[in-house]
C-alpha cells in the first residue's frame, strides 16, 4: 500500500502539474468581458489536488516500509471497477457536451449514488440529484459568472 500510494501520488502531481501549466492555459480562454477570470476554479482545484498529492507523497515517504511489503496481485473485481468507471466517467463527458450540465448532472449524480446504495432512500436520491446540480449550476452561473455547458 505504501509504494502504490507513493506511485500514485507522483502520477497525481505530475498530472496536475501538467494540468496547471499545459491544459488549463490552452483549453480556458481568458476575456475581459465575463467579469472573474474562468481559470480562477480550475486552477485553484489543481493547485489544491496537486498539493494533496504530493503531502500524499511525503506522508507516505516518512513512514517506515513495513516488513510485510510484498504486492498482491490485482484481482480482475479491481480490473472491472477500473475499466467501469472509465466507461462510466467517458459516458458522462459525452452527455455533459451534448445534453448539458442541467440534463446531465442529474443523471450522472444519480447514478452515482445508486450504485453507492441510495437506493434505500429514493427521496433522497431524488433531492440531491436534483438540488446539487442546480445549486452548482446557479453558483457558478452567478456567483462566479463562468458559463457551463
Amino acid at each position: 500500500m505504501r509504494q502504490s500510494d507513493i506511485f500514485s501520488g507522483l502520477f497525481l502531481a505530475a498530472l496536475g502539474v501538467l494540468t496547471i501549466f499545459v491544459i488549463i492555459p490552452r483549453e480556458i480562454t481568458v476575456s475581459e468581458n465575463y467579469g472573474l477570470n474562468p481559470q480562477i476554479f480550475p486552477l485553484t482545484v489543481m493547485w489544491l489536488g496537486t498539493a494533496v498529492a504530493l503531502l500524499l507523497v511525503i506522508v507516505r515517504l516518512r513512514q517506515p516500509k513495513p516488513a510485510d511489503a510484498d504486492p498482491g496481485p490485482m484481482q480482475p473485481k479491481n480490473w472491472l471497477f477500473i475499466v467501469a468507471i472509465s466507461a462510466f466517467l467517458a459516458a458522462t463527458y459525452v452527455a455533459f457536451e451534448t445534453l448539458g450540465f442541467l440534463v446531465a448532472a442529474p443523471a450522472a449524480l444519480a447514478l452515482l449514488m445508486l450504485s453507492m446504495g441510495e437506493y434505500r432512500h429514493p427521496i433522497r436520491l431524488v433531492l440531491v440529484s436534483a438540488c446539487v446540480p442546480l445549486a452548482i449550476y446557479y453558483s457558478f452561473d452567478r456567483l462566479f459568472v463562468i458559463q457551463l455547458p
